[in-house]
Parts: C-alpha cells; sequence; structure tokens
C-alpha cells in the first residue's frame, strides 16, 4: 500500500489555534482551522459532528479523531491507496445526490479491525484471528473546500461492508 497522498493533508498555511488531542495511536496536534464539519453525523454516530484529521506516520492511513467525543479516533484510507475503485457511474451519482463537486470532493473509507466470526477461542489468540477492513459501502465524502463532509450509503452488494486489506 501507498503512503497517503491526501489534499485533507495540513498545508503550508501557518496555524491558527493548534488542539493537543490524545488518540489510541498515540497524540495528535490539530489544527482548529482544519477541522471537518459533518452536519448530519455518520451512520450510527449522528452526534458526532466534528472531527479532526491527522496523518498516520509510515501507514497509508489517516486518523480521524471525533471532537464531540475525544475518546474515539476513526481510522480513515483514500480507497484509491488501498487499492479499491468506485464505478464512475457511481460516484457521479453520489456526486449529483450529495450536490459535492467532483474537482473539491475527497473520498475516504472508514477501515478497522475484524475478527473472523468462525474462529474458536483457541484461534483467536493467534496473530491470524484479526485483519484490518475497510467499509467500501458508505464512504465519507469530504469537501475540500469548505472541509464539509457527509457520508454516502451506496445501495448496492458491489461495496463491500468488510473489504479485507
Amino acid at each position: 500500500m501507498n503512503q497517503p497522498q491526501s489534499v485533507l493533508a495540513a498545508d503550508a498555511t501557518p496555524a491558527n489555534k493548534v488542539i493537543n488531542f490524545p488518540t489510541k495511536y498515540g497524540d495528535v496536534e490539530l489544527r482548529e482551522d482544519r477541522l471537518l464539519s459533518f452536519p448530519k453525523g455518520l451512520k450510527g454516530l449522528e452526534h458526532w459532528t466534528v472531527f479532526g484529521l491527522a496523518e498516520l506516520e509510515g501507514t497509508p492511513f489517516m486518523l480521524m479523531p471525533s471532537i464531540n467525543q475525544p475518546e474515539y479516533t476513526l481510522l480513515i484510507a483514500d480507497p484509491e491507496v488501498i487499492g479499491f475503485e468506485y464505478a464512475a457511474a457511481d460516484k457521479a451519482k453520489a456526486l449529483a445526490e450529495t450536490g459535492f463537486n467532483a474537482k473539491t470532493t475527497q473520498w475516504v473509507v472508514l477501515v478497522h479491525e475484524s475478527r473472523n466470526p468462525k474462529m474458536s477461542a483457541a484461534e483467536e489468540a493467534t496473530d491470524d484471528s484479526m485483519f484490518v477492513v475497510a467499509n467500501m459501502r458508505a464512504p465519507l465524502l469530504i469537501d475540500t473546500e469548505t472541509r464539509m463532509g457527509m457520508q454516502y450509503i451506496f445501495n448496492s452488494e458491489d461495496y463491500p461492508l468488510q473489504y479485507k486489506l
């Protein structure tokens, strides 16, 4: 997997106010002027509406800590960086339905650890029992100019809920 080349990464603009934010991946510095707003929240997390964004050094992933729930940090990735491509027609439909502009929209997906549900307790103790997956069915669309985002849910089996990385 390649390193993230996200347009959401910090730029050369001087930081306004920097927030030191603890995450389970270590402390990160978040610029107040670069926070992301998700007015409708995320599916099942509707009260989480403001997020930070930080690189996770040495990985293709980024951290998206919840400002509303500081004890929770989401792991995200650019789908193309992790080897996944959405159909052009589906991307166009999602952009049309959300009103987002293709030129200023960054697509990212939620990433998490998962267990094989069919493994025995003994098998779960091995390193092979855990793997990393991305939810390709419910990507996050983020306008890089306004820093507004929303989750779009595809109604298609073509996009897995658990795309194994």
